[in-house]
């Protein structure tokens, strides 16, 4: 089962110097390119993550684990993200782009996020409230 990500940009004040986002579901890491001299913090850089899901009574498939956010820098001497943002992923539709907010203490990350493989079904209740 994967996660398809992209990762569109960071809004609002960040303290890095050389700013990335990195993202992690269990083992599974990505990190964006480093942005260098631009106040302008876009990337719409997409990736595929893989998820490890668990099946319910009612035959829906949904993920074990949150995808874990951060804003990091390159420059070291800057100041890091402590923890990571978490998103629940247990709501989103398969097949269904879903826009989502992150804030990480560090700046809000927009990320475009879509199940593949897992999800939770039309006409269900949600099966958890997302929260960060």
């Amino acid at each position: 089962k994967v996660l398809q990500v992209t990762v569109v940009d960071i809004s609002g004040p960040t303290s890095c110097k050389y700013p990335y986002v990195q993202l992690r579901v269990g083992a599974n890491l990505y990190k964006t390119s480093v942005k260098l001299g631009t106040q302008t913090l876009q990337w719409h850089e997409s990736t595929g993550i893989s998820v490890q899901t668990a099946v319910l009574a009612d035959g829906t498939v949904v993920p074990v684990e949150a995808l874990n956010v951060e804003i990091r820098d390159l420059d070291d001497n800057s100041p890091k993200t402590i923890q990571p943002a978490h998103v629940n992923l247990g709501n989103l539709r398969p097949g269904i782009p879903e826009l989502v907010q992150v804030d990480t203490g560090n700046g809000c990350v927009s990320l475009m996020l879509e199940a593949v493989g897992f999800g939770h079904m039309e006409g269900l209740p949600d099966p958890v409230p997302r929260s960060q």
